[in-house]
């Protein structure tokens, strides 16, 4: 994205919020940006963007945009239309989109140098077996990791399949166990697959028989359940979502203030309240409560994005912390500040930290695999 355009998409985004009416070519650029936004960066056109960012204009830019627009009382929002302008261009490398407010923004500021990097997560993954045996995942080869009865089990990249070869005399139990900074699929027997991410684990048998199709999840996971006569049923916490066929999200940390389960698509029970698409429940020590979900900021993570909206630096700092297999310490003082934006998962870490830094969050302190948070 160029740094006209971007000024431009960032016009549209003012006429939009403003409800000023947008011509149907200006509809269909904004709808266009929008459908395009989310690759993952380029990372040496993005480091190239914010050096020019220094020396861009943005404000005679914006002026020439609002004239071509006719957009009145230019100078109300010039300043905010400038800010989102250079925001689309990080945006456009796939880097931290911050449009949460139109405060002017702290500037980036530049870590100084670490003594060394932290990479982001990976494909990895335990499998215990119901002997016991224990298998690490991203260490064997792809292909048949071994038969389990009438089950066959493989494994291909980062996904592991169960494959029904005949009936199954004796149903086993097998956990799957992705560590901080990692993730994994499965599909499991019945053709149902799921998406775990890190620091999660999912027990799930080798055939499902008998009247539900259950299994146990700490941690979070993404469903996409088959359809079949038997219901679906995940147990987080001692709260049971129960389904036919249908995707969602469970989110069950245990260091979260809530267990939620996000519906995408289908119908789905939480403790025996029905879910329908679009909404989500949450269970905490009150109680359950059900709410409009946010379904692309409950699922970034499944598609290698963080998302927040109006996050502390607490709930942030969580979610880092899995991902990059790191202990986050803060120190005394205040963290009053709310976030909101979106970031790749694929970022080194010291990336991470610059693009936090430059949206308000003061200081950082790397030490090893511990990271010191000051206000």
């Amino acid at each position: 994205m160029n740094e006209e355009k971007a000024v431009y998409i960032a016009a549209l985004f003012y006429k939009e919020q403003e409800q000023i009416p947008l011509t149907e070519q200006e509809r269909a650029d904004l709808d266009e940006w929008r459908a395009s936004y989310g690759g993952l960066p380029d990372r040496p056109e993005v480091i190239a963007k914010v050096k020019r960012l220094g020396e861009y204009d943005a404000e005679t830019a914006a002026n020439e945009i609002f004239q071509r627009l006719g957009i009145l009382e230019r100078s109300i929002y010039l300043r905010w239309i400038s800010v989102a302008a250079a925001v689309l261009l990080l945006a456009a490398g796939g880097t931290w989109a911050y449009l949460a407010t139109r405060v002017k923004p702290k500037p980036v500021a530049v870590l100084p140098a670490q003594p060394r990097d932290i990479d982001p997560g990976t494909t990895k993954a335990v499998l215990r077996l119901s002997d016991g045996r224990r298998i690490t995942l991203d260490s064997v080869h792809n292909g048949v990791v071994l038969q389990q009865g009438n089950i066959k089990i493989t494994k291909a990249g980062g996904q592991l399949t169960y494959i029904p070869t005949g009936k199954t005399a004796a149903v086993l139990y097998n956990t799957m166990t992705t560590p901080r900074g990692g993730q994994f699929r499965v599909i499991l027997p019945d053709g149902s697959k799921v998406l775990l991410n890190a620091a999660s684990s999912l027990t799930y048998p080798s055939a499902f028989q008998g009247q539900t199709r259950s299994v146990t999840l700490t941690g979070e996971a993404y469903f996409d359940i088959a359809p079949g006569k038997q219901p679906f049923e995940v147990s987080a916490e001692g709260v049971d979502t129960r389904v036919l066929g249908t995707r969602f999200d469970v989110m069950a940390y245990p260091d979260e203030p809530y267990l939620r389960t996000t519906l995408v698509e289908g119908k789905v029970q939480v403790a025996g309240v029905t879910l329908l698409p679009g909404r989500e429940a949450l269970v905490d020590h009150q109680g359950l409560r059900v709410q409009d979900g946010d379904i692309e900021r409950a699922i970034a993570w499944t598609t290698g994005f963080f998302e927040f909206q109006d996050a502390d630096i607490a709930t942030i700092m969580r979610e880092v912390s899995r991902w990059y297999d790191i202990d986050v310490v803060f120190t005394k003082g205040d963290y009053p500040g709310r976030y909101g934006g979106r970031m790749s998962r694929y970022l080194k870490l010291s990336e991470v930290l610059a693009f936090l830094e430059g949206n308000g969050i003061d200081h950082y302190r790397l030490e090893g695999r511990k990271l010191v948070v000051s206000p």
